[in-house]
């Protein structure tokens, strides 16, 4: 099998592991429409909306660059990945101490300790999302 041939399947597997987390978000708002809380259930429905919106143009371009041969990753690409994965482990090692921090002071109170552990979990994914763009665009070089 040809890596064109490999990176549209695999475009094709991250498509399905989007509809799959957009059908969640889906499921998850409707219930909390039906108890009447419409803010939350609001959210939840215009993430999803964003979410497919953000995928549909990543997985397009990727797949029109896939049909053209160009590889999904290259050298760059994985030291490009590296390095942010690098830094954004530094900055969630801060990003833990602050919960924790807000915890203490009482300035935020979590219901139990699954919403912590989300909130720390979805807080480490933005920072990885906006290392590697900043590693992305900044152009500096990639040295750990």
């Amino acid at each position: 099998m040809d890596q064109s041939r490999k990176d549209k399947l695999r475009i094709v597997a991250i498509a399905v592991v989007a509809v799959l987390v957009v059908l969640t978000l889906f499921v998850f708002a409707i219930p909390i429409f039906l108890r009447g809380r419409f803010f939350e259930g609001t959210i939840a429905g215009i993430t999803a909306l964003l979410l497919i919106g953000v995928a549909a143009t990543f997985l397009k371009r990727k797949y029109e660059e896939a049909k053209k041969g160009i590889p999904i990753q290259d050298e760059r690409t994985k030291r490009v990945l590296a390095y942010a994965a690098y830094r954004a482990y530094l900055i969630s090692i801060y990003w833990l101490l602050a919960i924790s921090f807000a915890v203490d002071y009482g300035v935020v109170e979590f219901r139990d300790i699954q919403q912590a552990i989300g909130t720390a979990i979805l807080g480490m994914t933005i920072i990885l999302g906006l290392c590697y763009l900043w590693v992305n665009r900044a152009g500096e070089k990639l040295e750990c």
